[in-house]
């Protein structure tokens, strides 16, 4: 006759061990001590016991338990979240800073080509910002999973600021300018979107039912659209970025 430990953790049984009778006050104690969190449950059984198997199946069952733990942690350390949002919250601020400037140059002088200039150097301003948050914050190493929820969280925030800032302007001050813009810029290349195979003139009609649905709905589509593109441009910045 032996005796078998079971093993329990949130009620649901793990493994079960067997090991000789005289060993198990000292196995009882030294689980007891070892992992305070799980609960244990003794039985008499009819079995041969294999104290070699019990110990083996213990310490493999005990070092996965470890890593899960050590990697469930860091992925909800709070400390680091809060650390990693203040982070992102400064930087998408200027994010948000410099897609206002380009928005600005583009209202105020269509031709120039610095405004997308600007708009286009964005992943290398976020991938900027990003290294210094891993050099300054973080002592020169960052995962990627870190670097990409970093990278979103800098869109979003991004994303947001020039929101509002574009309901202040379609509201207050835009008088159906960006919308012209938009029109103009189709008939001028109205040669190239037939030739493309797209109707010049449902795309005039697009540009109206844009312009119909409000500062508000049309600064949310805009910002959709920014996260949107700041969640696939997170993939290729992160990878890059990620430092062990």
């Amino acid at each position: 006759m032996t005796l078998k430990l079971i093993h329990v953790r949130k009620g649901k049984y793990v493994n079960v061990f067997s090991f000789f009778p005289n060993t198990i006050e000292n196995v009882r104690c030294f689980l007891y001590n070892l992992l305070p969190d799980f609960r244990f449950f003794v039985e008499v059984c009819n079995e041969d016991a294999h104290i070699f198997f019990f110990f083996l199946n213990f310490a493999l069952s005990y070092i996965k338990y470890k890593r899960r733990s050590k990697r469930n942690l860091k992925m909800i350390n709070p400390v680091s979240l809060i650390q990693l949002k203040a982070f992102a919250r400064q930087d998408g601020a200027i994010v948000g800073l410099l897609w206002t400037v380009s928005f600005a140059l583009m209202i105020l002088f269509p031709a120039n080509a610095l405004s997308a200039l600007m708009a286009l150097s964005t992943p290398f301003v976020v991938a900027w910002r990003l290294k210094s948050f891993r050099d300054d914050a973080l002592e020169g190493h960052i995962s990627f999973r870190r670097a990409f929820a970093y990278t979103v969280y800098t869109f979003f925030y991004a994303s947001i600021i020039f929101a509002l800032v574009q309901v202040i302007y379609f509201h207050f001050m835009d008088h159906g300018t960006f919308f012209n813009m938009l029109r103009t810029a189709i008939a001028q290349g109205a040669d190239l979107y037939r030739e493309a195979g797209l109707d010049v003139d449902g795309l005039s009609a697009s540009v109206d039912t844009f312009q119909q649905l409000g500062a508000v709905n049309v600064a949310f589509m805009f910002m959709l659209q920014n996260i949107m593109i700041g969640f696939l441009l997170a993939l290729p910045i992160a990878a890059i970025m990620r430092k062990g």
